[in-house]
């Protein structure tokens, strides 16, 4: 009888687990100090911001203003670089990004 109940309280703490440890990884960012129109899918302001080894080059890519980076208070006319977590979306939405994006610190801010 105690097996049988200890193999029920496995069983219901196994079945509650939602596998939710996401993928999630830390990466730096540039963010160049004005917006653009987005037009395509969605459309609105984007930032624009280069990822990686891309930093320095003449390659930026639109970033969704409405997706956004939580904590990161963006200002027209100064140039970021930050470090941000980088999280996959579980269950995204099918206009949605797969990602999401959290600030963790800004190691720089300068005025253009």
């Amino acid at each position: 009888m105690k097996l049988h109940f200890i193999l029920s309280i496995f069983a219901l703490v196994f079945s509650c687990n939602d596998n939710s440890d996401i993928p999630a990884e830390e990466i730096e960012l540039r963010v160049n100090s004005y917006t653009v129109e987005c037009y395509g899918e969605m459309e609105g302001k984007c930032l624009l911001v280069q990822e990686g080894d891309k930093i320095g080059t003449e390659d930026w890519e639109f970033f969704y203003y409405e997706d956004s980076i939580e904590g990161f208070d963006y200002e027209p006319g100064y140039m970021y670089d930050l470090i941000v977590r980088k999280i996959t979306v579980k269950d995204p939405p099918q206009d949605g990004s797969s990602f999401r994006y959290e600030l963790i610190r800004v190691t720089s801010k300068e005025s253009v």
